[in-house]
């Protein structure tokens, strides 16, 4: 009887392994398939802007959102910016990110560029940079300012981070008070709010959040400003990311690579064989998060425009001081959402820090709220 027993097993565990392989190559032939019909970016140089002082696992994503660019009326409707918006195709980044991530340890780190900041060398936002000199001289820039080799690139506009919020089951945001962008018709209750694509990239963009303890009297919130929005935007893609535990999380891929091809674009260096490669070495979870916003003061450029003016050697010491956390494993504590308002009196500053000590939006909260409903 235990020689059929361990005979039945034996053969449950052979069947079990081939449908696994199965379904591995099924994925990985689908992503092939998908990667063809995805805009691709030639981001090869004769010389890298910087060296990095030693090989590493780590490998450094320039990750940014183009907003309007290439929408069309069907995807304009999708993302719920209105069509005056969606019609603009006005070239400029919404969002900026160095995605640093080590697929050894496990661990991610996200450094976020403020759109005003003020390029003295170009003499001009950086949000401006890929609209004038397009992406090889935004590879550069990033790459003088932070002191990192940028290894590869995603591009996406606003329909792109709608298609891969709904494709990868939403996000889940957990609120100590009411929230809403009367612009954009956003209406958030107190406690956990699931949010899908359309509502995630309102959730990302608002300018003009507020906040309510009863859901009447409202007051505009600091998060209104640019730093509140990139809050916003590393909340999001933090949740994104811990979605990458999922055994078939390369057959999503696929799927987001078909469903979005027309919003997204992906450099050529990564072919099937590498994502595939990314997505299990994270396939069972992301170890740690660091996040990281790139401080500036505000200031009036000489022709009226209000700008950020940063310190460049702040800014590398930063993003190479995140680099060397993901990359050494070490779990000492990183300063995390270093952020400067726009505002300079120290008056203003002081009242800034409090408020920005209070959390106010979490997943860990709203993740044991759906566990006690039974959603999770």
């Amino acid at each position: 009887m235990k020689g059929v027993s361990i005979k039945y097993i034996g053969r449950a565990l052979l069947i079990i392994t081939l449908i696994g392989v199965t379904i591995s190559g099924l994925g990985a032939y689908n992503l092939y398939q998908s990667l063809n019909r995805v805009e691709r970016i030639d981001i090869q140089r004769l010389e890298q802007a910087v060296e990095l002082p030693k090989a590493s696992a780590s490998k450094v994503f320039l990750v940014f959102s183009v907003g309007s660019e290439g929408l069309t009326e069907g995807s304009v409707d999708r993302t719920g910016i209105g069509r005056v918006r969606g019609v603009m195709e006005d070239g400029l980044t919404d969002s900026i990110m160095l995605i640093v991530a080590n697929p050894k340890s496990k661990k991610l780190g996200i450094i976020s560029f403020p759109r005003d900041l003020w390029l003295e060398s170009y003499s001009t936002r950086i949000n401006e940079v890929y609209k004038r000199k397009g992406v090889l001289e935004l590879i550069t820039a990033l790459e003088g300012y932070s002191g990192l080799t940028i290894d590869h690139v995603v591009k996406s506009n606003f329909a792109g981070f709608v298609d891969i919020v709904d494709l990868l089951g939403g996000v889940d945001v957990f609120l100590e008070t009411y929230a809403r962008d009367s612009k954009s018709k956003l209406n958030l209750t107190i406690g956990c709010n699931q949010l899908d694509g359309k509502m995630a990239l309102a959730f990302a963009r608002s300018r003009h959040w507020q906040i309510s303890s009863d859901n009447r009297n409202w007051r505009n919130d600091r998060t209104s400003s640019d730093f509140g929005r990139i809050e916003r935007q590393q909340y999001i893609l933090e949740e994104l990311s811990l979605k990458l535990k999922n055994p078939l999380m390369l057959t999503k891929i696929s799927q987001i690579l078909n469903v979005a091809s027309a919003n997204i674009a992906l450099d050529t260096g990564l072919s099937a064989a590498e994502i595939a490669r990314w997505v299990g070495s994270f396939a069972t979870g992301v170890s740690s998060i660091e996040k990281v916003t790139i401080p500036g003061v505000g200031f009036t450029t000489s022709l009226g425009a209000s700008v950020l003016s940063f310190d460049e050697e702040n800014t590398k010491t930063i993003s190479l001081d995140l680099y060397e956390k993901v990359t050494n494993n070490d779990n000492n504590e990183l300063m995390k959402d270093i952020v400067t308002e726009q505002t300079e009196t120290p008056e203003m500053l002081s009242k800034e820090k409090r408020v920005s000590d209070q959390k106010e939006f979490s997943n860990q909260s709203c993740a044991n709220q759906l566990k006690t409903q039974g959603r999770s």
